[in-house]
Parts: C-alpha cells; structure tokens; sequence
C-alpha cells in the first residue's frame, strides 16, 4: 500500500492545529514575560504573520526549509521589536510550540502505516526551527542597540 510523503502528512496534520499552539503559546508569554498587552499583541501578530510560511516550508526539503526558515527568523529581526519577549523566554516559547506540536502529530499518526515517519519528519523539522531559533538569536546579539 502506497502512503503519501511523511513531510505533506505532517505539513496536513500541523496546518488545522496551529492557531491552537499559537494561542497557548501567547497565553505563556502573558504569563512568563511581563509584556504589556501592546506587546503581546505585536508577538502574536508576528507569529500569525510567519506561521504561513512555516508551514508551507513543511514539504519543502531539508536545505531549503534550513535556509528559508533562517530569512523568516532575519525578517522576525526586522519586523519588530523582539524584545518584548526576552531571548530566553523566546527558546522556552519554541518549545512549548514544539512540544505541543508533537503531540498533535503523534496522536494524528497513530495507527497510520507511515506514522512513525512522520514523527520522524516532524523531529527533524523540530531541530530545524531550533537552529533557525539559535541562529536568530545569535544575529540579534550582533546588532547594535
């Protein structure tokens, strides 16, 4: 029995999912931040902006997703002030994304006969967003203040 490429399963079962992380991912950053509302909003405006993107780069291959995933974490840069949620939180806040995207995507791939590849694919999407994280983080220290 042919399945369909793990990376367009997975980029299916995160696109209806998402808005959902998203909100929990804000309501964190409410909590752990002490950003203002204002500033709460431009966040969440931001993710919403580069969640499209993110997800269209799903089915994309690995040195592409890498090296558009990095432009999105320049342009996040440009785009506002990302200091309204602190580095370290930013990290804390990827992985609260990640963590409840995993458990999306495993829910969804149980029982499916290309499951664990798309867990597997899923991870590896996973450590990209955390190297692109990284590689923002190190770029935003370099700028002037």
């Amino acid at each position: 029995m042919s399945t369909e490429d793990p990376r367009f399963a997975l980029a299916a079962i995160l696109r209806p999912v998402t808005p959902g992380i998203l909100k929990s991912i804000v309501a964190e950053a409410a909590k752990s931040s002490g950003a203002t509302p204002q500033d709460l909003g431009k966040y969440e405006a931001l993710m919403a902006q580069m969640t499209p993107p993110v997800l269209d780069l799903i089915a994309a291959d690995d040195a592409t997703r890498t090296r558009a995933l990095q432009a999105l974490t320049l342009q996040e840069l440009e785009d506002i002030n990302v200091a309204v949620v602190p580095p370290v939180a930013r990290v804390g806040l990827l992985e609260i994304g990640i963590r409840l995207g995993r458990a999306e995507v495993v829910a969804a791939a149980q029982g499916r006969p290309d499951g664990a590849a798309i867990i597997r694919e899923f991870d590896v999407l996973a450590t990209q967003l955390r190297a692109a994280t990284m590689y923002g983080l190190r770029t935003e220290r370099k700028q002037p203040r």
